[in-house]
């Protein structure tokens, strides 16, 4: 449970996703889909076009 609270944490903080992979010790980057699936304001400043 804290390794996923940590993961959600430091995805809203907008840290690099392979950062917080290489930190939590996921081998898959699918595995850091949840953390980022909630997380909808990361996507807000991308600008397409």
């Amino acid at each position: 449970m804290l390794r996923y609270s940590c993961g959600y944490h430091l995805a809203h903080q907008r840290l690099d996703t392979r950062l917080i992979q290489g930190w939590l010790g996921h081998r898959n980057i699918q595995h850091m889909v949840h953390y980022t699936r909630l997380n909808l304001a990361r996507f807000q400043e991308i600008k397409l076009g």
